[in-house]
């Protein structure tokens, strides 16, 4: 997931900055290759941002997005430059019968976020700013469907940030694409499906060292655990 910004309405351009900076990793091996006969064999799923979801107030901007890679919440997220896989095993995957019986990893929910997107640097040109990465969710149910959001304090001197998304406990539904929402969009989904939720009171005031979504991410809807039970 790449972002550019530019401060003269489009005329110039920063260079690209990698947010997200997964589609060398691998967390999960899958049934997912195939060869010139169509047999299906086992290999590294790689890291693959799906569609970003952009929001800008106060200042700040956040994206979110779901993702293949998806590491451990023990995980340094420092190393990712080595070559090393970070197999997760609690990480789930969907079979598709519809689709050469070919297996996809599990989805999690990632936010990458700024505090300074109108950055210069010493030529005065836009830099993208410093971005901050965080892991919200970690493949044991499909993530998709997220949504950044922020709200303003009434006199203004706190920017507090949401994030909601959906989990599948048993993987993407691909659809048939027949009409409006469907065709793998997440709107068509398995018995058990859950709205989760995370946020922080104020980006503001914080450094970006301070900031974690992570640390505050709670299920809103207990719709797999009623399922279970029947």
């Amino acid at each position: 997931m790449f972002i550019r910004v530019s401060k003269d309405d489009g005329a110039t351009w920063s260079e690209p900055v990698n947010i997200s900076d997964t589609a060398r990793r691998t967390s999960k091996q899958s049934y997912w290759q195939t060869d010139v006969k169509g047999n299906v064999s086992l290999g590294n799923f790689y890291g693959d941002s799906g569609k970003p979801n952009i929001f800008a107030a106060g200042g700040h901007v956040a994206v979110t997005w779901a993702d293949k890679y998806c590491p451990a919440a023990d995980v340094d997220d420092t190393n990712l430059n080595d070559d090393s896989p970070d197999y997760n095993y609690h990480q789930g995957a969907a079979t598709y019968l519809d689709r050469e019986g070919r297996q996809v990893p599990f989805s999690c929910t990632y936010i990458a976020y700024t505090k300074n997107p109108s950055a210069v640097d010493a030529e005065f040109k836009p830099t993208g700013g410093t971005w901050k990465r965080e892991q919200l969710s970690f493949g044991e149910r499909d993530a998709k469907q997220n949504t950044p959001r922020a709200t303003s304090y009434s006199d203004g001197t706190k920017v507090a940030w949401n994030v909601v998304w959906q989990e599948d406990p048993e993987g993407l539904k691909t659809g048939t694409a027949d009409g409006p929402g469907d065709g793998a969009s997440g709107a068509n989904v398995n018995k058990g499906t859950d709205i989760w939720y995370t946020y922080i009171e104020d980006m503001k005031a914080a450094a970006l060292a301070d900031i974690t979504f992570a640390a505050n991410v709670s299920r809103v809807t207990n719709n797999f655990k009623k399922f279970k039970k029947r």
